[in-house]
């Protein structure tokens, strides 16, 4: 993961942080069942520990190359809204990406709601679903540069 991702800034759960270790975080709770989707693409999953959600997703070939990482998470870098966003992060922009990249945007409308349902469930709140329609596009990080060696 951090061949892939480096050691840059970002602030999506936290200001100063890095992107390895926020993705970190985003992994670090309960993990999703594996899905594979498309030839060859599987996408791994899991919720930030004592704040599902947030997510995180990597997408690897069943070679074990990875794709792209998925993160859904507020961003506290930025005027903060209240809603989820989806950051995705790859080193190609290419036609694999865009199938991969479709697969995620499907993957944050379905946590967002399945996250509204529990809500609404558990603590009778009122439904947000139509909120879905007002999601903004996913920032798309090209990664590029000299990667770090893994440990």
């Amino acid at each position: 993961m951090a061949a892939f991702i480096g050691d840059r800034p970002a602030g999506w759960l936290y200001e100063d942080g890095t992107m390895l270790g926020q993705v970190r975080a985003v992994l670090g709770g309960g993990a999703d069942k594996p899905v594979y989707f498309s030839q060859g693409l599987v996408r791994f999953s899991a919720c930030r520990h004592h704040s599902c959600d947030e997510k995180g997703a990597v997408v690897l070939t069943t070679e074990g190359e990875i794709v792209a990482v998925g993160v859904i998470h507020f961003d506290v870098s930025r005027e903060y809204s209240g809603h989820r966003m989806l950051t995705i992060l790859t080193r190609k922009r290419d036609d694999r990406f865009q199938e991969v990249a479709d697969h995620l945007v499907a993957w944050h409308e379905k946590v967002v709601t399945d996250y509204n349902n529990w809500l609404k469930e558990r603590y009778g709140l009122p439904d947000t679903s139509e909120k879905l329609g007002k999601m903004r596009d996913p920032e798309i990080v090209l990664l590029t540069g000299p990667t770090v060696p893994e440990h």
